[in-house]
Order: C-alpha cells, then sequence, then structure tokens
C-alpha cells in the first residue's frame, strides 16, 4: 500500500515537473530564435 503511494506521488511529481521544464525550455528558445509564433501544447497521449 505504501509502495503505491510513493509510485503515484512519484509519478504524479514526475509529469508536472517534467511539463513545467518543457515549457520553460519552450520560452527559453523563443528568447533566442525567431519564431513566427509558438504554441505550446502537450498531448494527453504523451502521459498515456
Amino acid at each position: 500500500m505504501l509502495a503505491d503511494l510513493i509510485a503515484v506521488a512519484g509519478i504524479t511529481i514526475g509529469w508536472a515537473t517534467g511539463t513545467w521544464l518543457a515549457l520553460g525550455l519552450a520560452e527559453l528558445d523563443a528568447g533566442f530564435f525567431d519564431f513566427t509564433f509558438l504554441i505550446v501544447h502537450v498531448s494527453p497521449r504523451v502521459y498515456g
């Protein structure tokens, strides 16, 4: 039971952190490169 809780917490924290870092890197790239437009959309299929 405790192992399940730890696993779910780790997965949730990993998803949240990964999404936050991906958005941050996209914003950082937008500062260095001249994009006409930049839309960051993470598909739910990435997580499933």
